[in-house]
């Protein structure tokens, strides 16, 4: 297949995928076991269907999060529309209303990526909608919502603390402060004071507040290679998804940003297509009970995700390497093809197709970012 056809056929297939995904009141993670609206995959999935045009829905999913927003300015982890306990034992049944979850999916802590990510997503529809009065409108709303992450900054050392199982890494073990959660705690408080300050609002606050926080990640999480999971564990970790992301929204350098991709070219990191989240992968006892005793562990850390490599991508992009950038598009679109599918998770290039894990499709966060990556190397005028 043609180059120019392949890309075009992937990028069909991914716009085709996320807008399966749009529901009534917002933007579903998927149509199988994850049809509910979830938040971080719906507000990744919302900078993709921005790039085509779906301005509405994303407003719309907004809303549905701010609808249920607590006093504090905490936005749900989910909000179900079935009874999940009955779904998994194959009998759906419907909630009316919804009901929003804010706790982990064992109950015991909070997830805390939430709030970043809408307002990541808010300001990006902002900036590209140019509704600024729904800013104003919901302005109040807003500033709870990002206000929020200062409460989990229990230590006041400019960095926030989680639980277990509280960011994207579900069913892993870890807890304290991750450089996932506050990266994406940096770029929701940079991205804000921007938009605030494009509507003619007080935003000084907050970029302050993002440049200091931005010191103390580099301070804290670097370790002259590249960003570590942790400073508590004796074994090293590379957060992929969290160093990508680091690079794409300039928490990283330059100079560091180069390292971070070198290390990654080094160690062959990104040899499979999508690319794993953590090098090396999680030892067993790291995994959630949920994933041992159905015999699935190794969700995080074992499979590939669309998602990440396509920050890998725009990381790329970010610095230049632009011919490396484009090698692993093509073969990023080359697997979306192949299998007719943006899916959940990978391995060894295949969606994964077990007895108790099935890899979702759609999936509406990969198709998001692959929508929004598409968009990117379009502008970089490496797409004819």
């Amino acid at each position: 297949m043609a180059e120019k056809e392949l890309f075009k056929k992937a990028y069909d297939i991914a716009k085709r995928d996320l807008r399966a995904c749009y529901a009534d009141k917002g933007i579903l993670a998927g149509l199988k076991r994850f049809d509910d609206y979830w938040a971080r995959d719906s507000f990744f999935a919302s900078l993709g269907a921005l790039c085509i045009g779906d301005n509405k829905i994303v407003k719309k999913n907004l809303e549905l999060f701010l609808q249920y927003q607590k006093p504090t300015g905490q936005l749900p982890r989910r909000i179900d529309r079935y009874h999940v306990g009955l779904k998994y034992l194959g009998i759906p049944v419907k909630r009316d209303p919804v009901k929003p979850k804010y706790t982990t999916s064992l109950g015991y802590c909070y997830s805390v990526d939430q709030n970043s990510l809408f307002i990541i997503a808010l300001c990006e529809y902002v900036e590209r909608t140019k509704d600024y009065s729904f800013l104003k409108k919901i302005y109040p709303k807003a500033i709870k919502v990002m206000d929020w992450n200062f409460s989990n900054d229990r230590t006041r050392d400019l960095l926030l603390e989680e639980g277990y199982f509280a960011n994207w890494e579900d069913t892993i073990f870890w807890r304290g402060q991750l450089p996932y959660t506050n990266i994406l705690h940096y770029w929701a408080l940079e991205c804000f004071a921007g938009i605030l300050r494009k509507a003619g609002l007080e935003y000084k606050h907050y970029r302050n507040i993002a440049q200091r926080v931005k010191k103390r990640i580099n301070d804290y999480f670097w370790n002259r290679t590249y960003y570590e999971k942790t400073k508590k564990a004796t074994s090293k970790f590379l957060s992929v998804d969290a160093n990508l992301i680091a690079i794409f929204c300039d928490v990283a350098d330059r100079k560091k940003a180069e390292k971070i991709m070198d290390y990654i070219r080094k160690k062959d990191i990104d040899s499979d297509m999508p690319m794993k989240n953590s090098y090396p992968g999680y030892p067993l006892w790291r995994n959630s009970p949920t994933r041992l005793l159905t015999l699935t562990a190794g969700y995080h850390g074992s499979y590939g995700w669309i998602w990440i490599s396509c920050f890998e991508i725009l990381a790329l992009m970010s610095i230049g390497r632009k011919k490396r950038a484009f090698e692993l598009f093509r073969r990023l679109c080359s697997r979306i093809v192949e299998f007719d599918g943006v899916y959940e998770v990978y391995s060894k290039g295949k969606p994964v197709k077990g007895f108790m894990v099935e890899s979702e499709q759609p999936f509406a966060w990969s198709a998001g970012l692959f929508l929004y990556a598409y968009e990117a190397m379009k502008k970089q005028k490496l797409l004819k």
